[in-house]
């Protein structure tokens, strides 16, 4: 087997999680992904830099997390811009316990 490395490539799964769980996912990653970067020049830790993107940003109101799901998929412009609104929501909620994380090392 040849494996290959597509660093465009982009997955997304879908899994049932409380907060707590998300909470401690990103807290597993951030170990992870420092661990990975010490051992490797040239991994570029995902994760971290989407945390930083959105933690630069300024605060996103918990609402668009809460109207997101009430927003139809097929209307695709508003839709989008309510996920990307969500989205950085929940990035900046996970902000601190992630970076806390990646200080403390694997």
């Amino acid at each position: 087997m040849r494996l290959l490395y597509e660093p465009g490539a982009i997955v997304e799964h879908l899994h049932p999680y409380d907060w707590a769980g998300v909470r401690r996912r990103y807290e597993s990653r951030a170990g992870a992904e420092r661990l990975m970067a010490a051992k490797h020049d040239w991994f570029k830790p995902w994760f971290r830099g989407q945390i930083e993107g959105a933690a630069s940003h300024r605060r996103v109101n918990r609402l668009w997390a809460l109207a997101v799901d009430h927003v139809p998929m097929r209307a695709t412009p508003l839709r989008r811009t309510l996920e990307r609104r969500a989205n950085r929501w929940y990035l900046q909620q996970l902000a601190r316990p992630f970076l806390e994380a990646w200080k403390r090392g694997p």
